[in-house]
Order: structure tokens, then C-alpha cells, then sequence
């Protein structure tokens, strides 16, 4: 049986979103990204890493409570962390919707090969995402595309990954 090694995941935005009541942890929702440490913690072998995504307001000055608090966990575990933010336009993609990634490690873990090269994030218009985002559909549906905005989220990933792991 092959084992995770590590966790990919975002928690619900509402709590912390320009949008919604920007309640932080107290809000319900947001408070779901303490489930990341309880599955860390209830893992049967040590992951190597956890990267998560939500929207770029939880690291404004009236919701530092969230990065705080994962910072105060890494901390706590003996882990490291960093973080970046990235906007779905930067990578091609019809949206202007940045997102915060926060990358937990254990010290010295380094992702594999397995991620884009450098020469694949230069914004090239061969990006399979954004070539499916505004390829040869009718306006009105790339206008219906670019509200959608978290199909670009995995790509996001990818290239924060890059940028985390000092590839970039």
C-alpha cells in the first residue's frame, strides 16, 4: 500500500473573505484548519508535508489570528513554514483572484521532480489551464469561466509549490 506523504487541502473561506464576516478562527468554517493538524497528528506514519490554500486576507493585519496559529503549531511540532501568494491572472488564467499557500514541513524535506519547471510558469501561452480557460470557447463562456475562478486553484498550487520549494 502506497502512503500519503503528505496533505493538500484548503479550509472553507467564508471566515476569513473580504466577502464574508471576517470572523477568523471564531468563525465555524474557518476553524475546519485545525482538522489539518488533527489528521497530521493521527497519521499511522510521519508526513513529510501539508500545503494548504485560502484566500489572500487571511494574512491582513485583522486576521494574522490564522497564520499565527499555524505558525504557532509548526512551532510546537518542530516543523518549518513558509508561505506565498498567487494570482490565478499571473499564471494565464481569466481571474484575478490571489490565494495564500502555506507550505508545513519537516525540516530539510525537499519535493521531488515531480513539479513544473521554471520554463513551464514564464506565463507561456502553452499552459494547458489557461489554454483551456480562454481556448476557442464564445465569450460569454469564457466570461462564465473567469467567475468559476478556483479551477485555477491546483495550477496555483503548482506554482506556489515552485516558489516555496525556492524553484522558481
Amino acid at each position: 500500500m502506497v502512503q500519503a506523504q503528505g496533505l493538500l487541502g484548503g479550509f472553507p473561506c467564508q471566515g476569513a473573505s473580504k466577502a464574508g464576516a471576517q470572523k477568523g478562527l471564531q468563525d465555524n468554517r474557518a476553524n475546519l484548519v485545525k482538522h489539518f493538524w488533527r489528521l497530521w497528528g493521527t497519521c499511522p506514519h510521519q508526513l513529510d508535508f501539508m500545503l494548504l490554500e485560502n484566500v489572500a486576507h487571511i494574512i491582513s493585519d485583522n486576521l494574522r489570528e490564522i497564520p499565527d496559529y499555524l505558525l504557532e503549531e509548526s512551532r510546537r511540532r518542530g516543523l518549518e513554514m513558509k508561505c506565498c501568494t498567487v494570482d490565478g491572472h499571473m499564471l494565464g488564467a481569466p481571474v484575478w483572484r490571489q490565494r495564500v499557500f502555506v507550505l508545513i514541513k519537516q525540516p530539510g524535506f525537499q519535493f521531488g521532480q515531480a513539479l513544473p519547471t521554471k520554463k513551464w510558469m514564464k506565463g507561456s501561452k502553452s499552459l494547458p489551464m489557461s489554454k483551456w480557460l480562454v481556448g476557442s470557447r464564445s465569450p460569454d463562456d469564457r466570461e462564465r469561466i473567469a467567475g468559476v475562478g478556483n479551477v485555477v486553484i491546483p495550477l496555483m498550487a503548482f506554482f506556489a509549490a515552485n516558489i516555496l520549494c525556492d524553484r522558481t
